[in-house]
Formats: structure tokens, sequence, C-alpha cells
């Protein structure tokens, strides 16, 4: 038995839990359980998912969503016209609109005590008379340049040619 632990440290020792840029967003975590005997030899490993505490999802929510709360909240909406993929390095939203009530604003936050979500919501009202096609929206921790935290190429695209014209952008988070 000995030696399937002694295979099994060599085989795991190089290789770690790998997420794909796309799935760095979601909230998770894992909880890695190494048991070594006193000479150093593993004698059990394991890795599992944590389970989430429902205060431990209101915590979240308040730390990352809501106005009240200490520190950087994540819940200002911009939108662009510019249409390149998203990349997870990028730290701006390219061509972000500032101008004629498409600037970035903040979001509503919903949260219900306990959910695994929040829903943030801010309806912009277009004050131009020329067409803008709406491509791609960010959310940031401030008003005005801060912390990009997540970056939607929008997979239809949307558009305002008038005055009143509005745009709801709705961004549901899960955790």
């Amino acid at each position: 038995m000995l030696d399937f632990f002694k295979t099994f440290e060599r085989i795991c020792s190089g290789v770690g839990l790998k997420r794909t840029a796309e799935d760095r967003h979601w909230m998770h975590s894992d909880v890695t359980l190494e048991i070594r005997d006193k000479d150093g030899n593993l004698k059990h490993y394991s890795v599992q998912k944590n389970l989430r505490t429902n205060v431990g999802a209101d915590f979240w929510d308040a730390q990352l969503f809501k106005v009240a709360t200490a520190g950087a909240t994540a819940n200002f909406i911009a939108l662009t016209t510019d249409a390149a993929a998203p990349a997870a390095g990028d730290t701006t939203l390219a061509s972000e609109e500032t101008l004629n009530g498409l600037a970035r604003a903040q979001a509503a936050d919903a949260h219900t005590a306990s959910a695994s979500s929040s829903v943030l919501t801010k309806t912009f009202t277009y004050t131009g008379s020329s067409s803008k096609v709406i491509a791609k929206v960010g959310l940031f921790n401030a008003a005005s340049a801060g912390t990009m935290v997540l970056e939607t190429l929008l997979t239809s695209t949307g558009t305002v040619n008038a005055n009143g014209d509005t745009i709801t952008v709705t961004w549901t988070i899960n955790f």
C-alpha cells in the first residue's frame, strides 16, 4: 500500500488544479488534504470542494456589491461599442462610452439573504442622436478608472440612435 502512495505522490506532485481564464470569475475554492507519516511519506491525499455557507454568500455580496460597505465595491457598469474579444489581462474597457447618458454608472444590487447570486441592474438613457452599437460591457469598482472586475462581449448587440433610447444592463453573478 505504501508503494501506491509513493507512486501517487510522484504523479500528483507536478499536477495542480488548473482553471481556464473564463472560469476564473467564479467564486469557488478547493481544500487539499495531505497526510504524511513521521518520515514525510504521503499516506493520504485528497482534494475537496468547499461548502459555501449562507452567510458566506452574504459576505461576498456585501464586500463586492453593496454601496454602504467599506472598501471598493464592484457595482459600476460601463458600455462600449468596441467588439474585440475580452481577454483575462484587460484592465480597461476599450473605447468606453463617456457621453450622451452612456457614461459608466453605479448599478443597483439585488440579493436575497442566503442566496448564491447577486443581480446588478442599471438603465442608461441615451441623450444623443447618432447611432451607437453597444457591443461590450464591463463591471468596475469605481466611477472612473478603478479595477475592471468582469468584461463581457454581448452575443447580440444593441443599437441606440435617438434621444431617450434606454439600455438596461442586468448582470447576474453566481457564487
